[in-house]
């Protein structure tokens, strides 16, 4: 049981976030888009990163997923 409810929050996490940068680069949403950009001038180093915002949307959904599953998994068998 246990090994399910990793399968499905996994997946849920999967889908959701790829979902979400998938959005932000279709309809060119910043903050749902993922931008890596480095930079060595000899000696300098200029690094940015894009938006985690749709990684803490994968974790809610992952959470709300696992929660679901558990509560009709208990269901079915009570």
């Amino acid at each position: 049981m246990k090994t399910k409810t990793f399968f499905v929050a996994a997946l849920a996490f999967i889908v959701s976030a790829g979902l979400s940068y998938a959005i932000g680069y279709l309809f060119n949403i910043q903050i749902l888009k993922f931008h890596y950009e480095f930079t060595s001038e000899s000696g300098g180093t200029f690094l940015t990163i894009g938006s985690l915002f749709p990684l803490a949307i994968g974790v809610i959904a992952s959470y709300i997923a696992k929660k679901r599953y558990m509560n009709k998994s208990q269901q079915n068998l009570g």
